[in-house]
C-alpha cells in the first residue's frame, strides 16, 4: 500500500546534521510511496506534488555537498537559500501529507488518529516557518548572538520532537492501515503446538480486520466516483 515504505523515507529527515546529503533519498522514497498511495485521497496526491520539488532541493543540497568536498567554493547566499527553500517546502509536504493521513484515518474511522492528524498540521506550519525566517541572519541583526542561538536550539529540538512524533504516526498508521502484503516478516515457529495456534488464530484475526478496512475505503473510494459522475 505503500506506508511501509513513507515510514522508511521519513526516517532520513532525522538526519539533522547531514541532511544535504540524504534529503535527495528521502525524497525518492516518499515520491515512491506517495505514488502509491495517491489513489486513495487528495491529500496525498498533493503530497506526492509536494515532495516533487523537495526532492529536486534535495538533489541540489547533495550536489553542492559534492562540490563542497572537492574544495569547490559555493557562495554563502546560494548556501542560504538552499537551506530557506528546504523549510520552507517541508512546510507544504507536512500539511498535506496529514491531510492524507487524516482522510484516510477518518475513512476507516479512526477517530482519534484523524484528530491526531488535524492536531500536528498547525504545529507543522509554526515548525517549518520559524526554522525558514531564523536561517536568514540580516533579519534578526538587531537580535543578541547568544539570544538567536538559543531560539535556533530550541527551534532544533521542538523539530527533532515534531519528526518524531511524525514518524510514530505514519508508523501507527501503517500498523491499523495496510494490506496483509504489506506485514513484516514471519516469526520464526515456536517449538509449542498452541503457541503456533495463537499466533495463526491472531494473524488470521488482523487479516480479516485489513481486508474489511480497505474493502470499506473501496466501496467509499467508489461511492464518491459515482456521485462526481452524476
Amino acid at each position: 500500500m505503500g506506508f511501509g515504505i513513507l515510514f522508511i523515507g521519513y526516517l532520513f529527515l532525522f538526519n539533522f546534521s547531514f541532511f544535504g546529503y540524504t534529503d535527495v533519498l528521502a525524497g525518492v522514497l516518499m515520491l515512491y510511496a506517495l505514488e502509491k498511495l495517491r489513489r486513495w485521497n487528495k491529500g496525498f496526491q498533493y503530497a506526492f506534488l509536494a515532495a516533487v520539488p523537495f526532492t529536486l532541493v534535495g538533489l541540489w543540497e547533495f550536489i553542492l555537498k559534492l562540490l563542497s568536498s572537492f574544495s569547490v567554493f559555493v557562495a554563502a547566499p546560494i548556501t542560504l537559500a538552499t537551506d530557506v527553500a528546504r523549510f520552507l517546502l517541508l512546510c507544504p509536504l507536512h500539511l498535506l501529507l496529514l491531510l492524507g493521513l487524516k482522510q484516510i484515518t477518518a475513512e476507516v474511522g479512526l477517530t482519534k488518529m484523524e484528530n491526531r492528524a488535524l492536531t500536528l498540521m498547525p504545529i507543522s506550519a509554526l515548525i517549518f516557518v520559524s526554522q525558514a525566517l531564523f536561517e536568514i541572519d540580516p533579519l534578526f541583526s538587531r537580535v543578541q548572538a547568544e539570544t538567536l542561538l538559543s531560539i535556533r536550539f530550541i527551534l532544533l529540538l521542538g523539530a527533532l520532537l515534531y519528526t518524531l512524533t511524525m514518524a510514530i504516526f505514519i508508523y501507527k498508521t501503517y500498523a491499523r492501515i495496510c494490506l496483509p502484503a504489506d506485514a513484516d516478516m514471519k516469526q520464526r515457529p515456536s517449538r509449542f503446538k498452541f503457541i503456533n495456534d495463537y499466533r495463526a488464530r491472531k494473524a488470521e484475526k488482523e487479516k480479516r480486520e485489513i481486508e474489511e478496512r480497505i474493502a470499506e475505503m473501496k466501496r467509499r473510494n467508489a461511492t464518491k466516483r459515482k456521485k462526481k459522475k452524476k
